[in-house]
């Protein structure tokens, strides 16, 4: 599910829930600088906002990772992948910030890292593939105390 959503000089963009908790905002014909820009206002307007549900106000938070791309050379796959991985470090970080995606980030680059490690375990949970070993911690002492691993 999409809608367009209007912004302030930018022309028609592109929201879309991508599952979960996780949206995405295509904005055509941006750069950086006025990306920045609508970032940190959907920051501010989700900070200002107030949840209310039985009687309990909750505030909620955003972390927002920011690519940007124009030469063609990037896949969708790509793009969201350096998007999530920018995500993530934005929650590292500690949350309610904007992340920029760019190649040379150690951050960026480890948090790749680790994501592709979950996509390779969860292939091979689903092709029955994943043994988990386990070894007996013993005390040097008599005493026993249940067993550990």
């Amino acid at each position: 599910m999409h809608t367009n959503l209007r912004l302030p000089s930018l022309g028609y963009d592109t929201l879309a829930r991508l599952g979960g908790d996780e949206f995405g905002v295509l904005l055509e014909s941006c750069t950086t600088v006025p990306a920045v820009n609508v970032a940190e206002m959907l920051l501010k307007t989700v900070h200002e906002f107030r949840f209310v549900c039985k009687e309990k106000v909750f505030q909620l938070g955003l972390s927002i990772g920011l690519v940007t791309f124009s030469d063609g050379k990037e896949t969708l796959a790509d793009i969201l992948r350096m998007a999530d991985a920018a995500c993530y470090l934005a929650k590292d970080k500690g949350r309610n910030r904007v992340q920029i995606y760019t190649a040379e980030d150690a951050g960026l680059t480890q948090r790749s890292g680790e994501m592709g490690w979950v996509g390779r375990i969860q292939k091979a949970l689903e092709e029955d593939r994943f043994v988990l070993y386990s070894q007996k911690i013993l005390r040097l002492n008599s005493i026993e105390d249940g067993d550990h691993y």
